[in-house]
């Protein structure tokens, strides 16, 4: 938006203000939507944000919010046009009845006429054993520039002007809280000790106002009277914000063409990148998604925000999450083969003796994790080719695993946070907490006592297959008919979208190389692959070896004789081309290769399964 305030109105303008004040905050007030396509835009089942109703361009651009509790909301908020742009804004994020208040100053940094404002509802209130959890890791301001009353210093000169109950100002923000009932004083207890546990599922208004003085007032409800907080005026805009319980959806196991686990640049990529077939192979990438929620504002502030997470971080950083035990979150890759025995002395990323995956030690083109946390998606990415426990068990074609993500709690206690050190000093409660406070005791923090959630995938990672289509001479001979160009063609088990190389070689006598001819051959959603090359005429007759290669790693090769499209031959090859038959394997011996279906006993064509005796090996 462009504006262009008058000299007299930049001197009288005002300081904003923007007040969230929670109408109800329990548990009951919003419950989880049972996730059915599993891919929530906000909290599961919820209808996507709606724009704002109103006409005035000042104001809320959506009037209503839906995320789950432990993740992150993201407001934008147009401001008027009598307000300039290095005017200071004040958000009141919270309310007198809703059990938590903050104030954030902001300041419209980047000009263009709106505030942006994320706020991580998981670290909204916390601590660190020493000080407030610094406000880059609460709230994402993008271009703005955003202080916080709980998690640092406001600063600005007017500042907010806070008014008690009684018409009187109080001296500052801290004095407020008390005033309001929210902390026991000032002296005693910092703006920190608002909150036992994080900010629960509830609905919150959110109100923007020009009035700089916030002030509280007694509300009587029968024999009850409470205090609330709100901007003098009534505010011109409000929007609502309403927290739902996370929990865990489902989770399952895709496939990506090969490549290093954090190849990819972001997780819109990923997800576009990667489809549903199933098994993957030890040349492609396994991607396990989990259709999950509650824990992305944790992740962010272990990662350094959202934008990390959604271009993939080390895979240390869910580990980070696992080893904080009271927080209740495990996920685990296991073998289910046999037993992968782990001694004494297993890196403190594996919790079970069939866990196969250490994602607090492993190197990020092994594994890697991406987030897409407005989705509610999380992405663990495997490259099999270097994680050893991914590839086929010794004497077999395939390796039995499964995939699991789980919210435990504990039977009695709900989650608060770690106070031990409450007989030394009260001001302070940590970020991290556990089942009453037992940091060793895992409490999902949204999730009711003895109420756990959990998904699991079974998956296999199979060797490559890959044949060849070629004509059958009268012999046992396979035939690579020259034409111009001349295709190669194929079928194989590789992921959609792999680009291969596909090779055509042919040796003199004498050892060396007459010729090499290349081509790329990207696999299609079927499994088929074509290449393209131009054989000279003098080929006819000889023998030649077609290779494909993924990389820099042989997945399939053999032999055939170039035969010129005039020949004639008997009548068993003359047959137009068919599918070769091919005894189909269950699941528990590799799968069947995409397009490997019988046909009867009379087959004109014979396609060579390359996959037979396939040994991976360099170019």
């Amino acid at each position: 938006m462009t504006r262009t305030p008058s000299l007299t109105t930049t001197l009288r303008a005002t300081a904003v203000f923007i007040l969230v004040v929670a109408v109800v905050c329990t548990p009951a007030a919003v419950t989880a939507a049972a996730a059915t396509d599993h891919a929530p835009t906000a909290a599961a089942g919820a209808p996507p944000e709606s724009p704002s109703n109103s006409t005035d361009d000042a104001g809320w651009q959506h009037t209503e919010h839906t995320r789950p509790a432990g993740d992150i909301v993201s407001l934008s908020l147009t401001l008027p046009d009598r307000i300039p742009n290095d005017h200071p804004v004040y958000i009141h994020v919270g309310g007198a009845d809703a059990g938590f208040l903050d104030v954030v100053r902001a300041v419209d940094t980047d000009a263009d006429g709106t505030i942006t404002l994320g706020i991580n509802t998981r670290t909204l209130g916390t601590s660190t054993s020493l000080s407030p959890t610094n406000t880059e890791n609460v709230y994402y301001s993008g271009g703005d520039t955003v202080t916080s009353g709980v998690h640092g210093r406001l600063g600005g000169d007017p500042g907010p002007r806070f008014v008690g109950p009684d018409g009187i100002q109080v001296d500052g923000f801290a004095d407020y809280l008390a005033t309001v009932g929210l902390i026991r004083s000032a002296d005693r207890e910092r703006p920190t000790a608002q909150l036992t546990r994080p900010l629960q599922p509830g609905t919150y208004t959110v109100t923007a106002t020009t009035n700089r003085t916030i002030s509280a007032q007694a509300r009587t409800d029968g024999a009850t009277t409470a205090l609330t907080s709100s901007p003098a005026d009534g505010g011109f805009d409000t929007a609502t914000v309403s927290l739902t319980t996370p929990g865990v959806h489902n989770i399952t196991v895709n496939t990506a063409p090969a490549g290093a686990a954090d190849a990819a640049p972001n997780a819109t990529a990923l997800a576009a990148s990667m489809t549903d077939q199933r098994p993957p192979t030890t040349t492609d990438r396994v991607v396990i998604a989990a259709n999950a929620t509650g824990i992305y504002g944790h992740l962010a502030a272990i990662a350094g925000g959202p934008d990390a997470l959604a271009s993939g971080v080390a895979p240390s950083t869910l580990s980070t999450l696992e080893a904080r035990t009271g927080e209740g979150v495990q996920f685990a890759v296991e073998a289910t083969n046999s037993p992968v025995v782990k001694g004494p002395d297993s890196p403190p990323g594996i919790e079970s003796p069939l866990e196969i995956l250490d994602l607090s030690g492993a190197d990020p083109a092994a594994a890697s994790v991406y987030a897409n946390a407005s989705r509610g998606r999380l992405y663990v990415v495997v490259d099999p080719q270097a994680v050893a426990d991914f590839q086929p068990s010794s004497g077999t074609d395939f390796q039995n695993l499964s995939a699991s993500l789980t919210y435990e709690t504990d039977p009695a206690d709900a989650f608060q946070f770690d106070r031990g050190d409450n007989n030394i000093q009260t001001y302070y409660r940590s970020l991290l907490g556990g089942a009453g406070g037992d940091i060793t005791i895992p409490a999902f923090p949204y999730l009711a006592p003895g109420t756990n959630e959990t998904a699991s995938d079974d998956f296999q990672v199979v060797t490559p297959r890959t044949r060849f289509d070629l004509r059958a001479d009268s012999g046992d001979g396979r035939l690579l008919t020259r034409a111009q160009p001349t295709h190669v063609s194929g079928v194989t088990n590789l992921a959609p979208g792999t680009e291969a190389t596909v090779r055509v070689s042919f040796a003199e006598s004498n050892g060396s190389f007459g010729y090499i001819q290349r081509s790329t051959a990207t696999v299609a959603a079927n499994g088929t692959f074509t290449g393209t090359v131009d054989l000279p005429v003098p080929t006819v007759g000889e023998t030649v070896t077609l290779t494909m290669f993924v990389a820099d790693d042989t997945v399939a090769h053999t032999t055939a004789t170039v035969t010129d499209p005039t020949r004639t031959t008997t009548a068993a090859t003359t047959t137009p081309e068919t599918q070769s038959e091919t005894t189909t394997t269950s699941r528990e011996t590799g799968g069947p290769t995409p397009g490997f279906t019988a046909v009867g006993a009379f087959v004109a064509v014979v396609i060579v399964f390359a996959g037979v005796g396939l040994r991976r090996r360099r170019e």
